[in-house]
């Protein structure tokens, strides 16, 4: 709490959760031609407050490239 409110945020908790709530991450599977499965997961892009939060914590920020996975 000390750090949000050196970083200017004075939302309570509730906003906070229900701002940082709405960030998610989804996978999509697809099977491949061979039988294999792909997986794509993306985390979705950020709005500015919620930028503001992950600072004011000094959190990075999730990762939001990419990522694929064949098994």
């Amino acid at each position: 709490r000390t750090r949000l409110k050196a970083g200017g945020v004075h939302d309570s908790w509730q906003t906070i959760r229900d701002t940082l709530g709405t960030l998610v991450r989804t996978t999509t599977s697809f099977e491949r031609e061979d039988r294999r499965t792909l997986h794509l997961r993306k985390t979705a892009e950020p709005d500015a407050e919620m930028i503001a939060l992950y600072r004011a914590m000094d959190i990075p920020l999730p990762p939001r490239k990419l990522h694929k996975t064949i098994v």
